[in-house]
């Protein structure tokens, strides 16, 4: 084995510890899967899986010594396990005893390493969306889990965020320039460019609001669909940034707006709509859609400067690479427009299947913000939406509340300029005519659609629903029945399957 050395740039040579890494002998003689990438190596054996820190520096990160990559393992512990508990174990120490290396021995440390449960090949969020494997609750569950995160994330006033995000976008569209050798496409990057860098500096009071009402948060801030991975029938991010407590430390919507734009990215746009409602649904953060078209085209840039720096330094083309450059041109060319859409029938007609649908019909690329009342009555009772309420929740008065949160969510909506669908029952003509009526007070388009089915399929429908916000059953479903709805002139849509 070659002994450790000084190399020309002062930096240290980890030939010795990747050897030991790399060995079968090192993991009791299973074989060993080495990554490698810009800044780290990883060694795959058996359940595990050993992250090395290369000894770099750079000027977002500092690696160049061994009490610095130490610092870096055990800040990535901490960082990640706030996200991934079950992939993140501990900090392993690699010692020299004898001329031999070995973990946590009595000799010289030599290095650390970040210990992982290894995930099953394949189980990347990314390579799901490539095979259209994800399921929505897994997207649903992620929602949740990302909101209490957020909610629970250190916040910090003091960081000038405004500043700082159009000083982010000011060099990542710079350094992505640079990776373009085409005047064509460095001419249509610099368009866009400066159209991204004048939002942000005309949202720039509106950032600063939100930072003073909290907004701005210690995030997990690369969070793309390769960052997140598929663990015991659960989404779980891992990777958070642990070197730079100044880039991670985030609005909330930009680290949304990530998974946003990559679930996009890889043409699963209603994944994307799904995330973000249930995302909103949770934190009702709806001020957010006022920045997120930003935020989204700033985290395409993000990665297509990330795929063309990898393709220099390997020089191999990146294929994702033109597809987060053509999502950062169109996120500049189109502007969102506010609209309403509600989507009414009894119970089992089908209005949260159909939602996300007719959500996509919106001008957003991740659609329409779809408010549901029964997700709403069961926020407003701490409970998760999925979560059985009994009962005596659900009287004549608390409906009535619940109506007035939907109108109250979905106004702070197109106030932000952000279409939405309502899905709810709607069978009073006085909750019909007040979803009417918002769209006029906001002045913004309106289309009102009523699902039929016949009353088999309904209480098939209801009977064998499963994992649902709505806790109606046959014999809610059988009052509304008798119930007279009043004359329907929204667009009757028979729901057939």
């Amino acid at each position: 084995m070659t002994t450790m050395r000084k190399k020309n740039n002062g930096t240290i040579d980890q030939e010795e510890t990747i050897a030991f890494l790399s060995d079968p002998a090192t993991h009791n003689g299973l074989p060993v899967e080495h990554i490698e990438t810009h800044i780290s190596h990883i060694f795959m054996a058996g359940p595990k899986a050993y992250k090395l820190k290369k000894p770099v520096r750079l000027p977002f990160l500092d690696f160049s010594s061994v009490t610095k990559r130490k610092h870096a393992c055990h800040r990535e512990l901490i960082i990640n396990r706030r996200y991934a508990p079950e992939i993140y174990l501990h900090v392993d120490r690699i010692a020299k005893t004898r001329n031999q290396l070995r973990f946590d021995g009595s000799g010289r440390t030599v290095d650390y390493v970040v210990t992982m449960t290894r995930f099953e090949g394949g189980h990347l969020l990314s390579q799901l969306c490539e095979r259209g494997d994800v399921e929505d609750r897994w997207i649903i569950d992620f929602a949740d889990r990302l909101a209490d995160i957020h909610a629970h994330a250190k916040d910090l006033k003091s960081l000038e965020h405004p500043e700082h995000l159009v000083k982010t976008a000011i060099d990542t569209l710079s350094n992505l320039s640079n990776t373009i050798h085409d005047e064509h496409g460095r001419d249509q990057v610099l368009a866009s460019s400066l159209d991204l860098v004048e939002q942000f500096n005309k949202l720039a009071a509106f950032f600063d609001e939100r930072q003073e009402n909290g907004f701005v948060r210690h995030c997990h801030a690369d969070l793309h669909t390769e960052n997140v991975c598929l663990v015991d029938d659960r989404l779980l991010p891992f990777d958070a940034i642990e070197f730079s407590d100044r880039m991670a430390t985030i609005d909330v919507a930009y680290d949304t707006g990530f998974l946003v734009m990559d679930l996009i990215a890889h043409q699963q746009q209603k994944l994307a709509c799904i995330f973000l409602s249930r995302y909103l649904s949770a934190t009702r953060d709806f001020g957010l859609l006022r920045i997120i078209e930003p935020c989204v085209g700033l985290r395409a840039a993000v990665r297509a400067l990330v795929l063309g720096l990898k393709t220099e330094a390997t020089g191999k083309p990146a294929p994702m690479r033109q597809t987060y450059l053509d999502l950062f041109a169109a996120n500049s060319a189109h502007k969102v427009k506010p609209t309403l859409i509600a989507i009414g029938g009894r119970s089992g007609s089908g209005k949260s299947t159909i939602a996300p649908s007719y959500a996509l019909d919106c001008a957003a690329p991740w659609g329409a913000v779809i408010l549901n009342t029964d997700v709403i009555r069961k926020r407003l009772a701490g409970l998760k939406p999925e979560q059985h309420l009994e009962p005596t929740a659900y009287s004549a008065a608390s409906s009535e509340e619940i109506y007035e949160h939907l109108f109250e969510d979905a106004a702070t909506c197109l106030e932000n300029g952000h279409p939405v669908v309502l899905d709810a029952t709607f069978l009073s003509p006085a909750q019909r005519q007040r979803a009417e009526m918002l769209a006029q007070e906001k002045n913004v388009p309106f289309r009102g659609i009523w699902l039929e089915a016949s009353r088999t399929q309904l209480r098939n429908r209801v009977a064998n629903r499963k994992r649902s916000a709505s806790d109606a059953g046959l014999d809610v479903l059988n009052k509304q029945l008798e119930l007279d709805v009043g004359e329907i002139d929204w667009e009757i849509v028979e729901t057939k399957r």
